[in-house]
């Protein structure tokens, strides 16, 4: 995209049970983010970096100095938790700028509905992200899963989300992250349903023997969202989700099949003079990326996880 921004974000399935397109929410978020974040794309793709801290593997940590962000006229008028979130000390100005797309796309966002949302935006060879909920990101370096992001869950299986009752959480609770990316690093946002059914580990042997050989990203995206389904769809297996419910005190066996939305980056090197417009590079920029997404669609969960407008799957609870 020209803006160099992407994102997934996953319609909370209970709304179906009122009558109401449970997907509209999310749908009509990501197009109100993309239209925002492109009248901010000056502003993101030129950051000041000066006092940028790298996060580690384990802990993507915030940056350490922030303005109120870029041409603020452009956004509608901040709740005081949004504003001071924006405002906060600990942030680039960079940073901040994804974490008001997101906040302006959530005040003009009016339907009826609520959801998860993930947001990444490229810059150089730098990413933000902004996070809420249970979708999330990944990046992968060297066969091995350098970092994750975490879900954020009320309980288990209830999500945090946005929406437009009074009910729901504001964006100002979303995770923030900034990570300095290198050639050979593969992006990967997803939905839950790609989290709750695939492991870290064979969510890399997936991505890198695809890259091996040769395969487009947007081909990968499509492969890692129908294995996610498959696991999903199986009644017998051991998946993530699985163990997060024992964890939790649930009794659950197998995937969890639901929809799936995936975006899978590659991260090469580029000559300076070169130009790309996919996935944010540009003239200048140090890293290039590919971008591609896979979205797949389920009529009915399996396992009835659209039970209340919380999201949280009919499950019984087990002594373990």
């Amino acid at each position: 995209p020209a803006s160099g921004m992407v994102g997934v974000a996953d319609g909370v399935g209970g709304w179906a049970e009122r009558g109401i397109d449970a997907g509209l929410y999310a749908r009509n978020l990501l197009v109100n983010a993309k239209k925002i974040s492109e009248t901010f794309h000056k502003s993101l793709r030129s950051p000041s970096l000066s006092n940028a801290r790298s996060p580690s593997p384990s802990n993507a940590t915030p940056s350490s100095k922030s303005d109120p962000g870029p041409n603020s006229q452009h956004v509608p008028k901040l709740d005081s938790n949004s504003d001071r979130a924006l405002n906060s000390e600990q942030w680039t100005p960079s940073v901040s700028s994804v974490l008001r797309v997101l906040i302006g796309a959530h005040q003009v966002t009016k339907d009826l509905g609520s959801s998860t949302v993930c947001l990444a935006s490229f810059h150089g060879s730098h990413m933000r992200s902004v996070n809420l909920g249970d979708s999330g990101f990944a990046v992968l370096r060297n066969r091995t899963m350098f970092f994750k992001s975490p879900a954020q869950q009320h309980s288990f299986n209830f999500p945090y989300q946005l929406g437009s009752g009074k009910d729901n959480d504001s964006p100002a609770l979303a995770d923030l992250y900034e990570l300095e990316l290198k050639a050979g690093d593969i992006v990967v946002l997803g939905t839950d349903g790609l989290f709750d059914n695939v492991f870290e580990n064979d969510m890399i042997t997936v991505l890198d023997e695809g890259r091996k050989k040769g395969m487009p990203p947007q081909e990968a995206a499509r492969n890692l969202a129908l294995f996610a389904q498959e696991l999903g769809s199986s009644s017998v297996i051991r998946s993530p989700f699985s163990i997060a419910a024992a964890r939790d005190g649930y009794l659950f066996v197998g995937g969890k099949l639901d929809d799936t939305s995936v975006i899978v980056t590659y991260v090469s090197e580029s000559k300076p003079e070169e130009n790309t417009e996919e996935g944010g590079g540009g003239k200048g920029v140090d890293v290039p990326l590919k971008t591609a997404q896979e979205k797949r669609t389920i009529l009915r969960d399996r396992n009835n996880s659209s039970a209340g407008s919380s999201g949280r799957v009919g499950l019984r609870r087990s002594r373990l």
